[in-house]
């Protein structure tokens, strides 16, 4: 992870599995000289208290993820109103709070709804599925949607 670090990324993303290890993983990273983002995998749910325990350690943000790429999306596994509350709670602690997983064009209403301060994509943005190559028009397209909500839709 060090070496990670001293790379000269701006953030260190490090998947999180909920389970017996998960507070402890939490703990290490949060010493960690680098910027690290928890991601929060939330295939079964939300971990409600390894989400406050994250809150607690200082990151600059945390994130919402799917570990499967089974197609559900972050949506399937964790209704609105839920990701709304955590995002809420994450941004009352000073953090950048964001949402990965799956996420495509149907989700769209939803992520401009809970306005993350980051989303992430693959998928979405790749010419021909999540292991080719990054389509600009893609990127393009999601950037202007993201940005420039149409008319009459949730900012």
């Amino acid at each position: 992870m060090k070496e990670v670090g001293d790379a000269g990324v701006d953030f260190v993303k490090v998947g999180v599995v909920p389970g017996p290890h998960a507070h402890e993983c939490l703990n290490c990273v949060a010493g960690l000289r680098a910027t690290v983002l928890p991601v929060l995998l939330c295939d079964d749910g939300v971990d409600a208290p390894l989400v406050e325990h994250a809150v607690t350690l200082g990151f600059e943000g945390i994130v919402f993820d799917t570990a499967g790429k089974t197609g559900r999306t972050l949506f399937d596994c964790i209704d609105r109103a839920t990701l709304a509350y955590y995002l809420h709670m994450i941004r009352q602690s000073g953090a950048m709070a964001g949402i990965a997983g799956s996420l495509g064009w149907a989700q769209l209403d939803g992520i401009r709804a809970l306005a993350p301060d980051v989303a992430g994509f693959r998928t979405a943005l790749c010419e021909n599925g999540r292991t080719s190559r990054l389509d600009p028009r893609r990127v393009a397209q999601w950037a202007d949607a993201l940005h420039h909500a149409a008319p009459g839709a949730a900012a």
